[in-house]
C-alpha cells in the first residue's frame, strides 16, 4: 500500500486507499532505519502510523468552463442552477 523513497525518507501511496466508512483509516507499519556503511550497529527501528485523512475523489466535473446566471432579489430558491 506505501511505497518508501530511500534517498529521501518519503512515504508514498502505492495505491488508492478506499473511500467508504467501512474501509481502513490508520495503517501502521514497522519502520527500520540504518547507516549502510555500518548496518549491524547503526540501526534502529520504529512502529509508523499513518493516519488517513477524508480526500475528495469526486472532485466535481463542469461541461462548460463559465456559467452565466441571474438570480431575482425576490427569488426564494436556494439553488443556483438546474438541478
Amino acid at each position: 500500500m506505501f511505497s518508501l523513497n530511500e534517498d529521501t525518507g518519503t512515504l508514498y501511496l502505492s495505491k488508492q486507499i478506499g473511500s467508504r466508512l467501512s474501509d481502513i483509516r490508520s495503517h501502521s507499519m514497522n519502520v527500520t532505519v540504518y547507516d549502510p556503511s555500518q548496518p549491524s550497529t547503526l540501526r534502529d527501528e520504529a512502529i509508523a502510523q499513518v493516519h488517513v485523512l477524508d480526500s475528495n475523489d469526486h472532485a466535481p466535473e463542469f461541461s462548460q468552463l463559465r456559467y452565466i446566471f441571474t438570480i431575482s432579489k425576490k427569488s426564494t430558491s436556494d439553488y443556483v442552477g438546474k438541478c
